[in-house]
């Protein structure tokens, strides 16, 4: 099997044709038990010291916000139910959410928390694909059909104990500090074929909604589960990566390539020093082992993001001595010159890897 650093840039076929491939090979299928999270199992078994088990979850948007706003004329007053005993009539149980995981190599499906728990009791590192259904609507859609159709977003979480023996979450979504615009306070709520809510948030999407996951998968155990490990979660940049967006230059929606490539870099290099080949210099970084202990899962995601591009690397390596902002600004600003030159070399990466006769 070829590492997934070990394919070149597609230099003869064009970007459309290698989605074409893909979608032959159903690489960005969001169905539960994809090839995604099939390869993802695999390579947990061969990497056995990384700890590390494969969980999938799908968030339907629409039915949680159609949920909460049956209970509560302003969505931002739901902070209030957290506050209350949980009763088996709460409007939070939305948010007990189904997921599939892996027995071996055999596919199960069941409740998320339960599986947490269970793995956390194992005291295994956990990494979470989210598919996000009813996440934006598609406005390219909109424009040709005049029809309202929503878009899926996939992103991950990595849910492990740090050097304190403390579970955290930390939440990747590809976007980064995308997520903390301006538009990114709300959500739009399908309410016909032509016409769409937007409902204003008191803070960005993703940071509100799985703001409230983890706060009601810890008010889930208080209540059912007292002895269970508490989850350390919130919506600042200690738990969710806010830098560089990493698809500023992504014109076709490849976001599932984001969690896929940060899990196979951190797994492949989870207890060895990472790599960086400049000319006739190399670069190596902490082990990502060590680097999750001290909760600098923000660096782990740079380091594998920058890695294919030259001036990205040499950006990230840093020789300059910029500020830490001026490096992530010019790291958004050289994915958006780069535009589908970079999306391109990370969608054949995935489609390469993914199609080995190992995987088939």
């Amino acid at each position: 099997m070829k590492s997934i650093n070990d394919f070149k840039y597609p230099t003869q076929i064009s970007m459309e044709k290698l989605l074409k491939s893909g979608n032959k090979h159903k690489i960005s299928n969001a169905c539960f038990d994809n090839n995604i999270t099939k390869i993802s199992n695999k390579l947990a078994k061969q990497h056995l010291d990384s700890n590390i088990e494969i969980i999938h979850v799908a968030i339907y948007f629409d039915l949680l916000f159609k949920a909460y706003l049956k209970n509560k004329f302003n969505v931002n007053d739901m902070e209030d139910e957290f506050k209350k005993k949980l009763k088996y009539n709460s409007p939070l149980h939305i948010l007990n959410l189904w997921c599939s995981y892996y027995e071996g190599y055999e596919n199960k499906q069941g409740s998320f928390i339960h599986t947490l728990n269970k793995y956390i009791k194992q005291n295994k590192n956990i990494f979470v694909y989210f598919d996000l259904h009813d996440y934006l609507i598609d406005d390219e859609s909109f424009k040709k059909t005049g029809k309202l159709t929503y878009s899926i977003h996939s992103t991950c979480c990595l849910i492990y104990p740090d050097k304190n023996n403390k579970y955290n979450a930390y939440y990747f979504n590809s976007h980064g500090e995308a997520l903390k615009s301006e538009v990114a306070h709300g959500y739009n709520k399908y309410v016909t074929r032509k016409r769409y809510k937007n409902i204003k948030l008191n803070k960005p999407l993703d940071f509100y909604v799985f703001d409230h996951l983890f706060k009601y998968i810890n008010k889930y155990n208080e209540t059912y589960h007292p002895n269970s490990i508490m989850i350390n979660y919130d919506s600042t940049q200690h738990y969710n990566y806010d830098g560089p967006n990493l698809q500023e230059g992504d014109k076709f929606g490849i976001c599932f390539v984001f969690p896929f490539l940060f899990y196979v870099n951190l797994i492949s290099n989870f207890r060895i020093k990472f790599t960086y080949k400049l000319g006739n210099k190399e670069f190596k970084f902490t082990s990502f082992c060590k680097l999750m202990k001290n909760n600098h899962i923000d660096k782990i995601i740079k380091i594998v993001m920058c890695n294919y591009n030259k001036t990205l690397r040499i950006l990230f390596v840093n020789p300059f001595r910029f500020t830490e902002n001026n490096i992530d600004l010019l790291i958004s600003d050289t994915i958006q010159k780069e535009g589908t030159k970079y999306t391109k070399y990370l969608y054949s990466l995935i489609l390469d890897f993914t199609t080995q006769s190992c995987f088939i």
